[in-house]
Protein backbone atom coordinates (compact mmCIF):
# COMPACT_ATOMS: atom_id res chain seq x y z
CA UNK A 1 0.00 0.00 0.00
CA UNK A 2 2.81 2.39 0.87
CA UNK A 3 4.42 1.60 -2.46
CA UNK A 4 1.26 2.60 -4.39
CA UNK A 5 0.92 5.75 -2.30
CA UNK A 6 4.55 6.65 -3.11
CA UNK A 7 3.98 6.10 -6.84
CA UNK A 8 0.80 8.21 -6.75
CA UNK A 9 2.59 11.10 -5.02
CA UNK A 10 5.46 10.92 -7.52
CA UNK A 11 3.04 11.10 -10.45
CA UNK A 12 1.25 14.11 -8.92
CA UNK A 13 4.56 15.93 -8.37
CA UNK A 14 5.61 15.31 -11.98
CA UNK A 15 2.26 16.59 -13.24
CA UNK A 16 2.62 19.75 -11.11
CA UNK A 17 6.13 20.44 -12.40
CA UNK A 18 5.02 19.88 -16.00
CA UNK A 19 2.09 22.29 -15.64
CA UNK A 20 4.29 24.95 -14.02
CA UNK A 21 6.82 24.74 -16.83
CA UNK A 22 4.05 24.97 -19.44
CA UNK A 23 2.97 28.32 -18.02
CA UNK A 24 6.39 29.84 -18.66
CA UNK A 25 7.45 28.36 -21.98
CA UNK A 26 6.71 29.54 -25.48
CA UNK A 27 4.31 27.21 -27.23
CA UNK A 28 4.30 26.33 -30.90
CA UNK A 29 0.75 26.98 -32.02
CA UNK A 30 -1.17 25.70 -34.98
CA UNK A 31 -3.14 28.19 -37.00
CA UNK A 32 -5.18 27.56 -40.14
CA UNK A 33 -4.93 30.06 -43.00
CA UNK A 34 -6.58 29.16 -46.29
CA UNK A 35 -6.78 25.48 -45.29
CA UNK A 36 -3.05 25.39 -44.52
CA UNK A 37 -1.81 24.64 -41.02
CA UNK A 38 1.03 26.87 -39.86
CA UNK A 39 3.28 26.38 -36.87
CA UNK A 40 5.10 29.22 -35.14
CA UNK A 41 6.15 29.95 -31.60
CA UNK A 42 3.99 32.19 -29.49
CA UNK A 43 4.08 33.61 -25.99
CA UNK A 44 0.77 34.52 -24.39
CA UNK A 45 1.47 38.26 -24.09
CA UNK A 46 -1.09 40.50 -22.43
CA UNK A 47 -2.38 42.96 -25.04
CA UNK A 48 -3.64 46.28 -23.69
CA UNK A 49 -6.12 48.48 -25.52
CA UNK A 50 -4.45 51.88 -25.44
CA UNK A 51 -6.08 55.32 -25.76
CA UNK A 52 -5.37 57.32 -28.92
CA UNK A 53 -2.54 59.45 -27.54
CA UNK A 54 -0.64 56.34 -26.35
CA UNK A 55 -0.67 54.77 -29.80
CA UNK A 56 2.32 54.76 -32.13
CA UNK A 57 2.45 57.89 -34.35
CA UNK A 58 -0.12 59.72 -32.15
CA UNK A 59 0.34 62.97 -30.29
CA UNK A 60 -1.36 66.30 -29.79
CA UNK A 61 -0.28 68.74 -32.49
CA UNK A 62 -1.82 71.85 -34.02
CA UNK A 63 0.08 72.00 -37.30
CA UNK A 64 1.53 69.56 -39.79
CA UNK A 65 4.47 70.17 -42.12
CA UNK A 66 4.07 71.45 -45.64
CA UNK A 67 5.13 69.06 -48.39
CA UNK A 68 7.38 70.33 -51.18
CA UNK A 69 6.04 68.06 -53.94
CA UNK A 70 2.37 67.12 -54.32
CA UNK A 71 0.00 66.03 -57.04
CA UNK A 72 -2.96 68.11 -58.22
CA UNK A 73 -5.01 67.07 -55.17
CA UNK A 74 -2.36 68.07 -52.65
CA UNK A 75 -1.31 64.44 -52.04
CA UNK A 76 2.43 64.12 -51.27
CA UNK A 77 4.75 62.67 -53.90
CA UNK A 78 8.24 61.32 -53.27
CA UNK A 79 11.25 61.97 -55.46
CA UNK A 80 13.80 59.13 -55.56
CA UNK A 81 16.63 59.00 -58.08
CA UNK A 82 14.83 61.35 -60.43
CA UNK A 83 11.44 59.58 -60.31
CA UNK A 84 8.24 60.84 -58.68
CA UNK A 85 5.97 58.25 -57.10
CA UNK A 86 3.45 57.66 -54.33
CA UNK A 87 5.37 56.27 -51.34
CA UNK A 88 3.04 54.19 -49.13
CA UNK A 89 4.99 54.75 -45.91
CA UNK A 90 5.45 58.48 -46.58
CA UNK A 91 1.73 58.83 -47.40
CA UNK A 92 0.57 57.02 -44.28
CA UNK A 93 3.10 58.87 -42.09
CA UNK A 94 1.85 62.20 -43.41
CA UNK A 95 -1.76 61.11 -42.89
CA UNK A 96 -0.99 60.32 -39.21
CA UNK A 97 0.21 63.90 -38.74
CA UNK A 98 -2.93 65.32 -40.35
CA UNK A 99 -5.06 62.99 -38.22
CA UNK A 100 -3.24 64.18 -35.08
CA UNK A 101 -4.09 67.80 -35.91
CA UNK A 102 -7.71 66.79 -36.51
CA UNK A 103 -7.74 65.04 -33.12
CA UNK A 104 -6.36 68.17 -31.44
CA UNK A 105 -8.35 70.87 -33.27
CA UNK A 106 -11.49 68.97 -34.34
CA UNK A 107 -11.19 70.60 -37.76
CA UNK A 108 -13.29 68.21 -39.87
CA UNK A 109 -11.67 69.38 -43.11
CA UNK A 110 -8.51 67.62 -41.92
CA UNK A 111 -10.37 64.36 -41.44
CA UNK A 112 -11.66 64.67 -45.00
CA UNK A 113 -8.13 65.33 -46.24
CA UNK A 114 -6.89 62.22 -44.39
CA UNK A 115 -9.62 60.24 -46.14
CA UNK A 116 -8.43 61.65 -49.46
CA UNK A 117 -4.93 60.32 -48.73
CA UNK A 118 -6.44 56.95 -47.82
CA UNK A 119 -8.38 56.89 -51.08
CA UNK A 120 -5.18 57.53 -53.02
CA UNK A 121 -3.56 54.54 -51.30
CA UNK A 122 -6.50 52.35 -52.34
CA UNK A 123 -6.62 53.75 -55.88
CA UNK A 124 -3.05 52.78 -56.68
CA UNK A 125 -3.06 49.54 -54.67
CA UNK A 126 -3.06 46.08 -56.22
CA UNK A 127 -6.05 43.91 -55.38
CA UNK A 128 -5.45 40.16 -55.47
CA UNK A 129 -7.77 37.52 -54.04
CA UNK A 130 -8.82 38.87 -50.61
CA UNK A 131 -5.84 41.20 -50.23
CA UNK A 132 -4.76 44.77 -50.95
CA UNK A 133 -1.09 45.53 -51.65
CA UNK A 134 0.55 48.97 -51.69
CA UNK A 135 3.45 49.01 -54.15
CA UNK A 136 6.72 50.87 -54.37
CA UNK A 137 6.84 51.75 -58.05
CA UNK A 138 10.55 52.45 -58.17
CA UNK A 139 13.65 50.34 -57.62
CA UNK A 140 15.26 50.66 -54.19
CA UNK A 141 18.85 49.93 -53.18
CA UNK A 142 19.24 48.57 -49.66
CA UNK A 143 21.84 50.51 -47.69
CA UNK A 144 22.59 52.44 -50.88
CA UNK A 145 24.34 49.44 -52.47
CA UNK A 146 23.64 49.16 -56.19
CA UNK A 147 24.01 45.45 -56.73
CA UNK A 148 21.58 42.71 -57.64
CA UNK A 149 21.37 41.10 -54.20
CA UNK A 150 20.53 44.42 -52.51
CA UNK A 151 18.05 45.79 -55.04
CA UNK A 152 14.28 45.70 -54.64
CA UNK A 153 12.85 45.79 -58.17
CA UNK A 154 9.67 47.74 -58.88
CA UNK A 155 6.96 47.04 -58.22
CA UNK A 156 7.89 45.69 -54.82
CA UNK A 157 5.97 45.41 -51.57
CA UNK A 158 6.89 45.78 -47.91
CA UNK A 159 5.39 44.54 -44.65
CA UNK A 160 6.18 47.93 -43.13
CA UNK A 161 4.06 49.71 -45.74
CA UNK A 162 1.25 47.19 -45.24
CA UNK A 163 1.45 47.67 -41.48
CA UNK A 164 1.38 51.47 -41.55
CA UNK A 165 -1.49 51.59 -44.02
CA UNK A 166 -3.32 49.07 -41.82
CA UNK A 167 -2.89 51.42 -38.84
CA UNK A 168 -4.24 54.31 -40.89
CA UNK A 169 -7.36 52.48 -42.09
CA UNK A 170 -8.04 51.15 -38.58
CA UNK A 171 -7.90 54.65 -37.11
CA UNK A 172 -10.03 56.13 -39.86
CA UNK A 173 -12.69 53.58 -39.00
CA UNK A 174 -12.54 54.74 -35.38
CA UNK A 175 -12.93 58.40 -36.36
CA UNK A 176 -15.51 58.03 -39.13
CA UNK A 177 -17.42 54.84 -38.33
CA UNK A 178 -17.40 54.11 -42.08
CA UNK A 179 -17.39 50.33 -42.59
CA UNK A 180 -15.40 50.70 -45.82
CA UNK A 181 -12.32 51.14 -43.65
CA UNK A 182 -13.02 47.82 -41.95
CA UNK A 183 -13.09 46.25 -45.41
CA UNK A 184 -9.80 47.91 -46.39
CA UNK A 185 -8.27 46.96 -43.04
CA UNK A 186 -9.29 43.32 -43.39
CA UNK A 187 -7.88 43.06 -46.91
CA UNK A 188 -4.64 44.69 -45.80
CA UNK A 189 -4.33 42.39 -42.80
CA UNK A 190 -5.02 39.36 -45.01
CA UNK A 191 -1.90 40.24 -47.02
CA UNK A 192 0.24 39.96 -43.89
CA UNK A 193 -0.84 36.36 -43.42
CA UNK A 194 0.95 35.40 -46.64
CA UNK A 195 3.65 33.07 -45.32
CA UNK A 196 6.51 32.41 -47.73
CA UNK A 197 7.11 28.90 -46.39
CA UNK A 198 3.74 27.61 -47.54
CA UNK A 199 2.88 29.76 -50.55
CA UNK A 200 2.40 27.77 -53.74
CA UNK A 201 1.67 30.77 -55.97
CA UNK A 202 5.02 32.46 -56.54
CA UNK A 203 3.33 35.41 -58.29
CA UNK A 204 1.68 36.60 -55.06
CA UNK A 205 3.66 38.99 -52.85
CA UNK A 206 4.65 37.63 -49.46
CA UNK A 207 5.54 39.39 -46.21
CA UNK A 208 5.94 36.77 -43.52
CA UNK A 209 8.29 33.85 -43.08
CA UNK A 210 8.82 31.26 -40.36
CA UNK A 211 12.48 30.61 -39.62
CA UNK A 212 14.07 27.23 -38.94
CA UNK A 213 13.60 27.68 -35.19
CA UNK A 214 9.86 28.24 -35.62
CA UNK A 215 9.74 32.03 -35.17
CA UNK A 216 7.47 34.26 -37.24
CA UNK A 217 9.03 37.22 -39.05
CA UNK A 218 7.52 40.09 -41.06
CA UNK A 219 9.91 41.37 -43.71
CA UNK A 220 10.25 45.03 -44.62
CA UNK A 221 12.23 43.88 -47.67
CA UNK A 222 10.78 40.50 -48.66
CA UNK A 223 13.61 38.59 -50.32
CA UNK A 224 15.57 35.40 -49.77
CA UNK A 225 17.55 35.02 -47.65
CA UNK A 226 15.45 37.30 -45.42
CA UNK A 227 17.04 40.42 -43.93
CA UNK A 228 15.08 40.47 -40.64
CA UNK A 229 14.87 44.28 -40.39
CA UNK A 230 13.95 45.32 -36.85
CA UNK A 231 12.18 48.65 -37.35
CA UNK A 232 10.09 47.38 -40.28
CA UNK A 233 9.08 44.29 -38.30
CA UNK A 234 7.87 46.37 -35.36
CA UNK A 235 6.03 48.91 -37.53
CA UNK A 236 4.22 45.93 -39.06
CA UNK A 237 3.22 44.76 -35.58
CA UNK A 238 1.84 48.22 -34.79
CA UNK A 239 -0.49 47.80 -37.76
CA UNK A 240 -1.63 44.36 -36.68
CA UNK A 241 -2.15 45.72 -33.17
CA UNK A 242 -4.35 48.56 -34.47
CA UNK A 243 -6.38 46.08 -36.49
CA UNK A 244 -6.79 43.85 -33.44
CA UNK A 245 -7.87 46.85 -31.34
CA UNK A 246 -10.86 47.60 -33.57
CA UNK A 247 -11.86 44.05 -34.51
CA UNK A 248 -10.68 41.75 -31.69
CA UNK A 249 -9.88 39.33 -34.53
CA UNK A 250 -8.44 36.10 -33.09
CA UNK A 251 -6.14 35.47 -36.05
CA UNK A 252 -4.71 38.99 -35.74
CA UNK A 253 -4.06 38.35 -32.05
CA UNK A 254 -2.12 35.17 -32.85
CA UNK A 255 0.00 36.87 -35.49
CA UNK A 256 0.61 39.82 -33.15
CA UNK A 257 1.71 37.56 -30.31
CA UNK A 258 3.80 35.50 -32.71
CA UNK A 259 5.65 38.60 -33.90
CA UNK A 260 6.16 39.86 -30.34
CA UNK A 261 7.57 36.47 -29.39
CA UNK A 262 10.09 36.73 -32.22
CA UNK A 263 11.18 40.26 -31.22
CA UNK A 264 11.66 39.24 -27.59
CA UNK A 265 13.71 36.19 -28.57
CA UNK A 266 16.00 37.84 -31.14
CA UNK A 267 16.34 41.36 -29.75
CA UNK A 268 19.73 40.68 -28.09
CA UNK A 269 21.17 39.89 -31.55
CA UNK A 270 20.37 43.42 -32.71
CA UNK A 271 22.12 45.01 -29.76
CA UNK A 272 25.75 46.17 -29.78
CA UNK A 273 26.79 46.94 -26.24
CA UNK A 274 28.17 50.48 -26.10
CA UNK A 275 27.31 51.08 -29.76
CA UNK A 276 24.37 51.56 -32.10
CA UNK A 277 22.09 48.62 -32.86
CA UNK A 278 21.94 46.72 -36.13
CA UNK A 279 19.40 47.80 -38.73
CA UNK A 280 18.93 44.18 -39.82
CA UNK A 281 20.50 40.84 -38.99
CA UNK A 282 21.73 40.00 -42.50
CA UNK A 283 23.88 43.02 -43.34
CA UNK A 284 24.77 44.03 -39.75
CA UNK A 285 24.75 47.73 -40.65
CA UNK A 286 24.76 50.00 -37.58
CA UNK A 287 22.51 53.04 -37.79
CA UNK A 288 22.42 55.97 -35.38
CA UNK A 289 19.06 57.28 -36.59
CA UNK A 290 17.37 53.87 -36.53
CA UNK A 291 18.90 53.12 -33.12
CA UNK A 292 16.65 55.86 -31.71
CA UNK A 293 13.73 54.53 -33.73
CA UNK A 294 14.30 51.15 -32.08
CA UNK A 295 14.26 52.77 -28.65
CA UNK A 296 10.91 54.49 -29.20
CA UNK A 297 9.45 51.33 -30.73
CA UNK A 298 10.50 49.17 -27.77
CA UNK A 299 8.89 51.66 -25.39
CA UNK A 300 5.70 51.39 -27.42
CA UNK A 301 5.81 47.59 -27.21
CA UNK A 302 6.08 47.96 -23.44
CA UNK A 303 2.92 50.10 -23.45
CA UNK A 304 1.08 47.54 -25.55
CA UNK A 305 2.12 44.46 -23.57
CA UNK A 306 3.20 45.67 -20.12
CA UNK A 307 6.19 43.33 -20.53
CA UNK A 308 9.08 45.02 -18.71
CA UNK A 309 11.63 43.26 -20.92
CA UNK A 310 10.88 45.67 -23.77
CA UNK A 311 11.33 48.69 -21.47
CA UNK A 312 14.55 47.29 -20.03
CA UNK A 313 15.96 46.71 -23.50
CA UNK A 314 14.96 50.24 -24.54
CA UNK A 315 16.88 51.55 -21.54
CA UNK A 316 19.92 49.44 -22.44
CA UNK A 317 19.79 50.80 -25.99
CA UNK A 318 19.69 54.33 -24.52
CA UNK A 319 22.79 53.60 -22.44
CA UNK A 320 24.52 52.17 -25.49
CA UNK A 321 23.87 55.46 -27.31
CA UNK A 322 25.15 57.50 -24.36
CA UNK A 323 28.38 55.50 -24.28
CA UNK A 324 28.89 55.71 -28.02
CA UNK A 325 31.70 58.04 -29.07
CA UNK A 326 30.89 59.43 -32.52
Amino acid sequence: MKRYFFILMLVLILIFISCKQTLHRKEKIKISINDTTLHFKIHNFTIKILPYLDLAYSKEQKTFPNVKITDGEGIPLNLYRGKLFYHPVALSSYAFKVLNVFYTTKDTSLLLFTEKIAKKLVDYSMSLDTCLYYPYNTDFYLHGKEDKSNTMRAPWYSSMAQGQVLSLFSRLYEFTGDSIYITYSRKTFNSLTKIKNIMKDSLSPWFAIIDSAGYLWFEEYPQLPPNHTLNGMIFTLFGIYDYYRITKDSTALKFLRGGLTTIKHYLPLFRNEGDYSYYCLTHKVKSKSYHYVHISQLKELYKITGDKYFLQMAQLFEKDAENKND
